[in-house]
């Protein structure tokens, strides 16, 4: 009988060894004869490259000025062909406060272009998506959360992988401090693949 799709990463060998306590190493598809061992494939961060995910994160500060609203944005570029997941969001702020968040395509940065650095060295050096910010910023045309902030207090937005927020080509998400003359710190962690056919708007 023909034998295909030998196994060569030699750790799922030995965990099997060690399962079951086999004193030589068989290959799988000899202890396949006795039992069928079914391997859960883990999909955790370090499986994100070979799926095609690069990982970038940004901490991005924008400071407060008089009679102004300090905003933080994400722009996934209208040209840039690429999926953005963000993964993490965390906000501070040094006054407590009203934050709002809104999201619509939006086309130009804020007056401070930040740069995502790579989580994976595997992957792209730069990323497709602008992190800036600025002193002076107001709401995009469509406000979709509201938070309240306490002074100097980091407050997590994403608890779980179904609150994670996709950015399409042209999308932007905005953080705008409702209170003036407020320091905002907004720390991003973010995924980017290519955007495939199938999920273009």
């Amino acid at each position: 009988m023909a034998i295909f799709n030998e196994i060569l990463a030699g750790r799922f060998n030995r965990a099997l060894q060690k399962i079951f306590a086999i004193k030589v190493s068989p290959p799988v598809r000899q202890l396949g004869g006795e039992i069928m061992p079914v391997h859960q494939v883990a999909s955790g961060v370090e499986h994100r490259a070979m799926e095609g995910w690069d990982r970038f994160a940004a901490s991005v500060n924008a400071p407060g000025a008089p009679g102004t609203n300090a905003g933080v944005q994400l722009r996934n570029p209208v040209g840039s062909g690429a999926l953005v997941v963000i993964e993490k969001i965390v906000l501070s702020s040094t006054t407590s406060g009203v934050m709002h968040i809104s999201q619509a395509v939006f086309t130009l940065n804020l007056l401070n272009v930040f740069v995502g650095f790579r989580m994976d060295s595997r992957g792209r050096p730069q990323s497709a998506a602008v992190p800036s910010s600025s002193s002076g910023t107001t709401d995009l045309a469509v406000q979709q959360q509201s938070h309240n902030l306490v002074a100097n207090v980091d407050n997590y937005l994403i608890a779980n992988e179904n609150q994670e927020w996709p950015l399409l080509p042209g999308d932007t998400l905005r953080f705008v401090a409702v209170t003036v003359n407020v320091n905002m710190d907004v720390e991003l962690i973010w995924r980017e693949r290519t955007l495939e056919e199938s999920e273009a708007k």
